[in-house]
This record gives structure tokens, sequence and C-alpha cells, in this order.
């Protein structure tokens, strides 16, 4: 198993390693927080764990992310696409309730789901319900008189 550090600058609140599994998974692990300042960092992580490591899942391990804004998810967004055009899935794991937030609002969520672990996590729990998004389309409108 194989450890990588990225370059991150020291003025950056972000911290990512690369891992390579025993079953080929690539494991992109950020700690801290993605922003404009180290979006680049994270763009340099997975497309070097893409072309190194040529795997056949990229899995991003967001446990730890505790920031995530839109120079971010253009580059999960970009990388998700590279990804699949080489023939690689890459999921976003484990995301905290303020990273889930912005994947969910920016409807990005779905994309970066494995849909065989999100159908195992609920397998074995007969209270949870399936999950519905409600969109703003969906709500009712509320007249305000003055």
């Amino acid at each position: 198993m194989s450890q990588h550090t990225s370059p991150v600058t020291a003025l950056a609140q972000a911290h990512l390693t690369t891992r390579r599994r025993a079953s080929g998974t690539v494991v992109v692990t950020v700690s801290g927080e993605i922003d404009m300042a180290t979006a680049p960092a994270l763009q340099h992580a997975l497309l070097d764990a893409l072309t190194t490591h040529t795997p056949a899942v990229i899995d991003v391990d967001l446990a730890a992310c505790t920031f995530l804004d839109a120079s971010g998810l253009r580059v999960l967004v970009a990388a998700h696409t590279t990804a699949q055009a080489a023939g690689c899935q890459m999921w976003a794991r484990y995301p905290q309730r303020l990273v889930r937030m912005v994947l969910e609002v920016t409807d990005l969520l779905d994309m970066f789901t494995d849909p065989a672990t999100a159908t195992a996590a609920l397998a074995g729990r007969s209270n949870v319900a399936p999950v519905r998004r409600v969109r703003a389309a969906d709500q009712p409108t509320a007249l305000i008189s003055v």
C-alpha cells in the first residue's frame, strides 16, 4: 500500500492523502477545508490518483472534510467526469453534515454516491424510510402582502 501526501501550502487549511488498497481502489482522504485556496491541491491529488494508479474505483473520503465551496465542487465534478471517461468509478464517501448539505443543495449527492453502498446501508434498517428530496418547485408559494 503506497501513501502520498499532496503539496498543500502552509496557509491552506486542508490535508490530502492518497493510498492504494490491496483491492486496487485508490482512497483520497480529505481533511479540513476545500475552498479556492486548497481546491488546486485536491485537483492534483485526484488526477494523480487516476493517472498514476489507474484504479477501477477512486473513493474520496470526506469524513474529515469540514467545508466545501464551489471551487471544490468544480474539482470533484471535473474529476468525476475525467474518471468516468477513463472507465473509473469515483465516489465521495462519509461527507459530514455541512459537506453533505452542499452536495444535496447542488443536486450532486447522487452523482457521488455508490448505489451499491447506499442500498446495502439501508438494507439492514427496516425503520429507515427512503429519502425524498423536496425542491423549491415542489413547495407551495406563499404570498406576502404589505
